[in-house]
């Protein structure tokens, strides 16, 4: 009887889409983008929905390689903070306005979490900076309030207060670790 010579390393790697390094980016960026595409009213009828959704992802897909190419000794939250807020600005103008900052920080945030998740190795240059995903879950656990819903955040302003809170008050833990546990714990209360 003959065994198959595919390892477990190899059959890990199928499984998170990792056999080939741009699948894991992909994967999560498109992963990402399901987690927010619900709260967008009306963009899948929108006359340039393809073009637009496309410059999106490969824009995300470039900025974030460009990121965690990045000299990683010479990162900073400050560096880290300034290059979200201009991510988010370029998918806004991009979206034609149909993204909110709401929409653009959720698709940003989960795809680091989603490389993270998929062990994405690059990623430990920006991680420990790296923004939380806000979402209901969140803003139930946190007991914060914003003054609209996530999805409808259109001030950057009022979003990074909630990231510099967020910060503060689990200042012991690396952000997306502590969102991870926290929202864990939210999603097994609603279910």
């Amino acid at each position: 009887m003959k065994k198959s010579t595919i390892s477990r390393e190899l059959k890990d790697n199928w499984w998170r889409g990792t056999l080939i390094e741009s699948d894991c980016m992909l994967i999560s960026i498109n992963k990402a983008y399901r987690d927010l595409c619900r709260t967008l009213t009306g963009f899948s009828k929108h006359q340039n929905h393809d073009c637009i959704l496309q410059k999106c992802k490969n824009t995300i897909y470039e900025e974030i390689i460009a990121i965690l190419n990045s000299d990683n000794k010479k990162m900073t939250q400050e560096i880290y903070d300034k290059w979200h807020k201009n991510l988010c600005d370029k998918l806004i103008c991009f979206s034609e306005n149909i993204f909110t900052y709401g929409h653009a920080q959720k698709w940003i945030n989960m795809t680091f979490k989603y490389l993270h998740l998929l062990d994405y190795l690059k990623i430990e240059n920006v991680y420990e900076f790296c923004h939380i995903p806000i979402d209901s879950y969140m803003l139930n656990i946190t007991e914060y309030h914003m003054s609209k819903s996530w999805s409808k955040l259109d001030d950057y302003d009022e979003y990074y207060n909630y990231q510099v809170w967020f910060r503060e008050k689990y200042k012991e833990s690396i952000p997306l670790d502590c969102e991870f546990h926290l929202w864990l714990e939210e999603a097994k209360k609603m279910k």
